[in-house]
């Protein structure tokens, strides 16, 4: 029996290990107790039974779960529940000693792409009983990923580049072919951009030269300027550094080790837990795709073994855990790579547990998660949410009782409503988790579950205080810009607590100030019932901006001003903005707000006369053109200058004189700021 914690009325909630066999869901918002939840369901999974368990960990919170907390059996406050645990109901494992004797014999293996001493084990500094864990670095060997993954980020189409494809084949029978000729070296990366330099210069000894010899210099480097972007997108490659040192071990191996039962293999683990905190989002998405993908590959095998009778029966059941679930599984997304995770993720829900994969998600927002993800989860544990949104879906999709969701948004940390095959009857419980006994997210459960305490205030209701003294104060609306600012500098806020922009923070904050409005018209105002409604924003003095601009360019840019809302900017000014913004967006998730502040802040600083708006109108119109501004793919200054221009020029009328050369020419360049060369301009047009 797995011990999770105590309903209300002090009965002891116990789990049969068959009934956690279905796909779990655990949701609530920051602070409610996930990720302690979690601990505590996966310490009773590794101490009571002979299951695996696999860990993505995008936020490092499980990183350290093989170590024992040392303040938790001290605490005054904990003790009494201990005791209560152990002698009460005979929970072997909520004694010290017991629960760290058991946990020391247990396998953790952490994977983390930032680790730099291979050497070094994880262990607890205040004792020697975590000798089975370890903590190495996640590296990716190439030669390792199956030839659809291979192809994918090689982003080939056999159809449309078959030459491309031939030289990619011939780059890669000859590392093969090295290969073999040094076993245990392993193929990196780099030596097949060294490979791609032996064939463009006409190496006529290498194998499949033959073969390939009619692809021209020109075809070899486009060849391996696939090869290069692989590199540059991820940096979780390994690469060899030692020219005579065998390759190490790389996450298909550890993978691979969830089917192995040799305890004495490097590979064999009870727990891996894939910690990503720090990671980028392509490295973090390959990471998992790798994972779930050898997963599930790795159980249809054992499962054909079986059912062929060429092995035993020995398999035992994998859980997968993905905290930020939705982040992997979203309803929508162009992200190639993330949708592959969520069709790899689909997949396991639907036809897993006959394979023995189950899978336990939690996420903060139910309703970002892929539709076809959630009635798969047959268990589920709702703890404090305070969006009416979330527990509406919540309500309708996983058949919790309306009368107990009302009674959610009070609940303290730790404290959740259990529902689903889970409970003997099925029926919908409201407890109190136990303390979880590893150290996870930087300390144990922080709070009584036997004697519920006062709720902590969260982030999000300390913003929302602020913001409505703010606002009272204010004898009008105020701008949403203004707003942002006072924010920053109260919390040094570097985002919106998870959402995508201010605006959909305020959103989230309407439960908490009472009659908060939002007017989200450009420039944007937040008011209450006691200003008056905002007015329109102050004109645009535009002749005092054209008096900047040589006469042609004036005659132009007025006719431009007085047909589409366009910013009257110089060729210098708009090639400065266009220039910031490439920078500002080039590595980091896009956020609107963030981008135009430090576009703004950059535009302060050289003394331009750029104001919010006229940045704004910029961005707008760069999305407008359907430009996606996504890291993973190319944000230089000349992409978002077409992007722009493409913008504003695909807005005039056919008839429009401005489309006429030479004012074409001259509009496109100065939309530009010169950042779109004539061949590139006739092109675009």
């Amino acid at each position: 029996m797995l011990v999770i914690g105590k309903d209300t009325n002090n009965k002891l909630i116990k789990i049969e290990p068959d009934r956690l066999l279905h796909h779990t869901l655990i949701f609530g918002q920051s602070g409610s107790g996930k990720s302690f939840l979690i601990a505590r369901l996966l310490e009773e999974i590794l101490l009571s039974t002979s299951a695996r368990v696999l860990i993505v960990d995008p936020n490092g919170d499980f990183r350290r779960i093989s170590l024992p907390s040392e303040s938790i059996w001290d605490d005054n406050k904990f003790k009494p529940m201990f005791a209560d645990l152990f002698s009460q109901y005979n929970s072997e494992y909520d004694d010290k000693i017991k629960f760290r004797k058991r946990w020391s014999e247990l396998r953790f293996i952490t994977l983390n792409p930032n680790f730099t001493s291979p050497n070094d084990d994880l262990k607890n500094p205040a004792n020697d009983d975590t000798k089975k864990a370890s903590e190495r670095r996640l590296l990716v060997h190439w030669d390792s990923l199956d030839e659809d993954l291979q192809r994918f980020l090689l982003n080939t189409d056999p159809f449309k580049e078959p030459k491309i494809i031939l030289g990619l084949e011939a780059i890669k029978n000859q590392a093969a072919s090295e290969e073999q000729n040094r076993p245990g070296r392993g193929i990196d990366l780099r030596v097949l951009e060294r490979i791609k330099e032996d064939f463009a210069l006409r190496n006529t000894s290498l194998k499949g030269y033959e073969a390939a010899k009619t692809l021209t210099t020109e075809d070899w480097y486009a060849a391996g300027a696939r090869i290069s972007d692989v590199i540059k997108n991820y940096r979780i490659w390994w690469s060899r550094e030692d020219p005579d040192a065998d390759r190490p071990l790389g996450i298909t191996d550890f993978i691979d080790g969830a089917f192995r039962d040799n305890v004495a293999s490097e590979t064999y683990w009870k727990a891996l837990t894939l910690s990503l905190e720090g990671s980028s989002q392509a490295d973090t998405l390959l990471t998992v795709d790798i994972a779930l993908s050898q997963l599930w590959e790795g159980a249809k095998a054992a499962a054909r073994s079986v059912a062929d009778q060429s092995a035993p029966d020995n398999r035992l059941p994998i859980f997968i855990v993905l905290d930020e679930a939705h982040n992997f599984a979203p309803e929508h997304s162009d992200n190639p790579l993330r949708n592959r995770v969520t069709t790899r993720l689909m997949q396991i829900a639907s036809e897993g547990r006959k394979f023995g994969l189950y899978l336990i998600l939690a996420t903060q927002r139910p309703t970002k998660l892929h539709k076809e993800l959630v009635p798969e989860c047959e268990n589920s544990c709702l703890l404090r949410v305070q969006s009416d949104l979330e527990l509406q879906f919540v309500c309708n999709n996983l058949g919790y009782d309306k009368d107990l969701i009302k009674q959610i948004k009070g609940f303290a940390q730790g404290r959740g409503l259990f529902n689903g095959r889970w409970l003997e009857q099925q029926q919908q419980v409201d407890a109190n988790v136990a303390p979880a006994r590893t150290v996870v997210g930087g300390a144990g459960l922080g709070s009584g579950w036997k004697k519920i305490p006062e709720a902590v205030p969260e982030p999000i209701e300390a913003i929302a205080k602020f913001v409505a003294e703010t606002l009272s104060t204010s004898k009008t609306a105020m701008p949403l810009a203004t707003l942002a600012k006072k924010l920053r500098d109260k919390y040094e806020l570097e985002g919106w607590l998870g959402h995508e922009g201010l605006k959909e923070m305020l959103l989230d904050l309407e439960p908490y100030i009472e009659g908060l409005k939002l007017d989200t018209k450009p420039p944007g105002y937040a008011y209450l019932p006691q200003h008056p409604a905002p007015g329109p924003g102050p004109t645009y003095n535009g002749e005092d901006k054209l008096k900047n601009m040589d006469a042609a360019t004036q005659e132009i840019m007025r006719s431009l001003f007085n047909t589409l809302p366009v910013p009257l900017l110089t060729e210098d000014e708009f090639r400065f903005v266009l220039r910031a913004i490439s920078e500002e967006v080039q590595h980091v998730k896009f956020n609107p707000v963030l981008v135009l502040k430090a576009v703004l802040d950059r535009c302060n600083r050289e003394k331009l006369d750029v104001g919010s708006n006229e940045i704004d109108l910029i961005l707008k119109g760069i999305m407008r053109a359907e430009h996606r501004f996504d890291p993973d793919l190319p944000q230089t200054p000349g992409v978002l200058a077409r992007a722009w221009c493409n913008s504003v020029i695909g807005s005039l009328p056919k008839e429009s004189p401005l489309l006429v050369q030479p004012k074409a020419s001259l509009l496109w360049n100065h939309l530009s700021g010169g950042l779109i060369s004539a061949p590139e301009q006739a092109a675009a047009a």
